[in-house]
């Protein structure tokens, strides 16, 4: 697969948002008092309310407040998201976080759109 595509498969879920299981790098770096450099992670899933990441350590945590970039044909999209729940990822390397898109702008709102229907379904 090359750099940037993204896999779909609609989950079926009562959800607000409809998610959607990915294979997607994603850049992210926590706000605020206790800021971070980018860590490149990866999207297990995501909506256009939020997102799941797999992070290879306990950079970021329940709480902190992330930023995530997603990039994908040209597309960068910026969303600023809170880490609603964090878990040990079931296969034992790295950890599962919840983050709850914030106050996006109907532009990131957009484009983040325009990113899932760029998407290859799987």
């Amino acid at each position: 697969m090359r750099e940037g595509t993204l896999l779909l498969a609609a989950t079926s879920e009562r959800r607000e948002h409809v998610r959607h299981d990915v294979t997607l790098g994603v850049t992210c770096r926590r706000l605020g008092t206790r800021a971070t450099d980018n860590v490149e992670t990866r999207a297990i899933d995501l909506s256009s309310g939020g997102v799941q990441l797999h992070v290879d350590d306990m950079t970021f945590g329940t709480g902190d407040v992330l930023l995530t970039i997603f990039r994908l044909e040209g597309i960068e999209v910026d969303c600023k998201g809170l880490v609603v729940t964090s878990r040990p990822a079931p296969e034992g390397a790295g950890r599962y976080l919840h983050v709850a898109f914030t106050g996006m702008s109907s532009d990131n709102r957009d484009g983040l759109i325009e990113v899932l229907r760029t998407a290859t379904y799987a």
